[in-house]
């Protein structure tokens, strides 16, 4: 069979490594990605869809997740019943092409006037003045012996 025609393969291991790379996970994280990876496997396993009856609210809330993180879309497709009724089944589908060939994004150039924006603040403008003795609406200043 020639290699350039087969679908690409999600396996655990790219699966994780999609998740560290793009949620922005450290080494010490990775258990997590690991652990949503499997979970995510366990629903689609050889598949490339999975219809989303078959999850459950939490689930589905994962899904959701993984959504917003590009690593899954989903479709939907219409089809008639016997009796002439429309039936339409959500689907779930994995981004293979997000999964298997992640850029990260690139970073925006920042402007360094305003990054460090304080540091042209003078010593004057950091002066806050925290207790007026002249606002009445302010309870009387009291000493600690007081207390």
């Amino acid at each position: 069979m020639d290699e350039t025609l087969r679908e690409p393969t999600i396996n655990y291991k790219s699966l994780t490594d999609a998740i560290v790379r793009i949620v922005g996970m450290s080494s010490e994280e990775r258990p997590a990605a690991e652990g949503i990876a499997d979970h995510l496997l366990g629903f689609f396993g050889f598949q490339d869809r999975v219809i989303d009856n078959l999850l459950a609210p939490a689930d589905r809330n994962v899904f959701y997740q993984l959504q917003d993180w590009g690593l899954l879309t989903t479709a939907s497709e219409e089809t008639t019943l016997w009796d002439g009724r429309q039936w339409r089944i959500h689907y779930w589908l994995l981004r293979t092409d997000k999964i298997l060939n992640w850029n990260p994004p690139e970073e925006p150039e920042v402007d360094p006037e305003i990054v460090n924006i304080y540091d042209n603040l003078s010593s004057e403008d950091w002066g806050i003045e925290t207790y007026n003795e002249g606002d009445a609406w302010l309870p009387k200043k009291r000493e600690l012996d007081e207390y």
